[in-house]
């Protein structure tokens, strides 16, 4: 009898069974989920048997066998991999006349009928959701077929897992220079309640630094967030080149005030302050109306955003996007949907201080401070992102912070996070 191995790189074993039988044994501690699909490729498996044999403390599903066979011309088994326990799971196949199974169902007119036996002979019987009760392989949605002397064991549902949500991360865009996340506990330093430093996720230690009145860390309608009161305000003097820029911003207010400053990018001087300027970009909201604005290096120009709100005293929770062309059109995006745009020229210098959270800036002094508001997280690229670009850090944002019912029907990401 001539023996083969398999690796845990195989996932399709067509065996020619010819003048011997074969033994094929499957990989040893495989990854969980691995799928291995084996077939007699020459059809001579009814005169030469193939043993499909596991190692080690690895075995079959049924009856924790450690052999399978396939004595049919044709043939097939597809196995997969649970690590815990450790068994390989009959995911699919072809087998004649019997078959052992764990447990079945069937319909019998319209009554449903439990058969308690492990091993069954069939002749003529449909069946339908085999099920295996006493592991976590979920095969509620399985189906087996019977025609013809032919048993077909169909699809079961794969091994519960563990999965990242978002496989989409802020990083795998290019020229990412400021990252703030209000979730990510870790990067949130407080003494008691007041927040101390938000750490930047983006590698270039712009770590905002609270400098006056109180700021808090904690969570507001089941989301974290920082929470801005009067006059309080953290920032970070890191220069930074945003000769263009996209900016990205989920927040909200709960106070009925005008003028509420939220985020800006620093000036280099104090000629201008930062929603006026030609050296920075600033952002507020306007939680009485509700709206947002936002002024870009455009001297004098703002892109405004409405948005109907559900509580007539509050900017309610959403997610904005805004992109600078090299000093020369200034574009707005609300919860996905395309805003306002303004064009212009303006001769800002590049380079600017840092960024400021809560309060408007001349220069490097903070003047205005106004922000009564609460910022789950804050992206800034100096670079205008594609539509494609924006869009996936738009659906990364929404699922994050679940608003993505607020995303337009058109949006790549609206019933499914990227």
């Amino acid at each position: 009898m001539a023996t083969t191995y398999f690796s845990t790189n195989t996932e399709l074993g067509l065996v020619n069974a010819l003048t011997q039988s074969l033994t094929v044994f499957l990989p040893q501690n495989s990854p969980n989920g691995k799928n291995i699909f084996i077939k007699d490729a020459a059809g001579n498996a009814n005169k030469s048997t193939i043993t499909i044999q596991t190692q080690g403390s690895d075995t079959f599903e049924i009856y924790a066998t450690t052999k399978q066979v396939i004595n049919q011309p044709f043939g097939s088994y597809q196995f997969t991999y649970n690590s815990a326990p450790a068994k390989w799971y009959i995911t699919g196949g072809t087998f004649f006349n019997t078959m052992n199974i764990s447990s079945v169902t069937t319909n019998i007119l319209s009554n449903t009928t439990n058969i308690s036996s492990s091993y069954i002979s069939l002749s003529s019987l449909s069946l339908i959701n085999q099920f295996a009760s006493t592991n976590t392989f979920n095969t509620t949605s399985s189906l087996l077929y019977y025609n013809n002397n032919l048993v077909g064991g169909g699809f079961r549902e794969a091994i519960p897992q563990n999965v990242n949500k978002f496989s989409f991360s802020p990083y795998l865009i290019s020229n990412l220079v400021l990252w703030l996340d209000a979730a990510d506990t870790s990067s949130v330093i407080t003494s008691g309640a007041n927040l101390t430093q938000w750490k930047d996720k983006s590698g270039n230690a712009r770590n905002l630094t609270t400098k006056s009145g109180t700021i808090t860390y904690g969570a507001y309608q089941g989301l974290n967030c920082i929470q801005n009161t009067n006059n309080s305000y953290i920032y970070s003097l890191n220069p930074v080149d945003l000769t263009q820029f996209t900016f990205f911003i989920v927040c909200l207010s709960i106070t009925n005030v005008t003028n509420q400053s939220v985020f800006c990018a620093i000036p280099q001087s104090n000629i201008y302050n930062s929603y006026n300027s030609f050296d920075s970009f600033g952002f507020f909201v306007d939680a009485d109306i509700p709206r947002s604005r936002f002024y870009g290096s455009l001297l004098g120009n703002n892109v405004t955003d409405v948005a109907v709100s559900s509580n007539g005293n509050s900017y309610p929770l959403r997610m904005m996007a805004y992109t600078e062309t090299s000093n020369t059109i200034l574009n707005s995006f609300v919860n996905g949907n395309t805003g306002s745009t303004n064009s212009g020229t303006s001769t800002r210098s590049n380079t600017c201080a840092g960024f400021g959270l809560g309060a408007n800036f001349n220069g490097t002094s903070p003047s205005g401070a106004t922000s009564v508001s609460y910022t789950h997280e804050i992206l800034v690229y100096n670079s205008v992102l594609s539509t494609f670009q924006r869009q996936y850090v738009e659906g990364y944002l929404a699922w994050k912070w679940g608003i993505q019912g607020n995303l337009p029907a058109g949006h790549p990401y609206k019933n499914a996070p990227p």
